[in-house]
Order: structure tokens, then sequence, then C-alpha cells
């Protein structure tokens, strides 16, 4: 499979989706429409959708986006009660 780069994320191209595939994909869409619950952040987001359309993924209903999310925002955390220990100790 050939990888492309769109700004920082790397994207792996793979092979086009067979009939059978395109048609899976398809019915599971329909379905999904038929059955759709609320907008959801965390649970139920335009990522987790894609990923279980995706005949090559089993259907899995994940977000890569969200732990990533928290990680960052743990990092944010870290990084600002690091800051403010900085200020505390340069007033002593």
């Amino acid at each position: 499979a050939d990888y492309g780069t769109t700004g920082i994320f790397r994207v792996r191209q793979s092979q086009p989706f067979t009939r059978e595939e395109r048609n899976a994909v398809m019915q599971k869409a329909n379905d999904l429409l038929g059955t759709y619950e609320p907008y959801h952040l965390f649970k139920r987001n335009c990522e987790h959708a894609a990923f279980a359309l995706s005949p090559r993924r089993r259907h899995t209903w994940v977000s890569p986006m969200v732990p990533m999310m928290f990680w960052n925002m743990f990092r944010a955390a870290l990084g600002s009660i690091g800051v403010l220990c900085l200020l505390v100790t340069k007033k002593h």
C-alpha cells in the first residue's frame, strides 16, 4: 500500500473495496441510519461510525481520537501544574 502525508498525519491508502465490501458498507450504513442514536463526543462521534462501517476493521465501534484527546488533556494539565509550581517557587 502507498503512504501519503496530509498535514501531520500519515495516511495509508489501501486497495479499493470490492463490490461485496461496498455493498456491505452500504447495508451497514442503512442499518445505522435506522438505529440512529444522538451524537456524543466520547461514545458516538463521526469517527466511531466510520470505523463501524469499515468491513476491514471487523466493524469495531471505536475512535482513536478519544483516548488521544484524553492523553493531551492530561499532558496539558501536567504542564499547567508545572508552570504554577515554577511561578510559586520563583516568588519565594
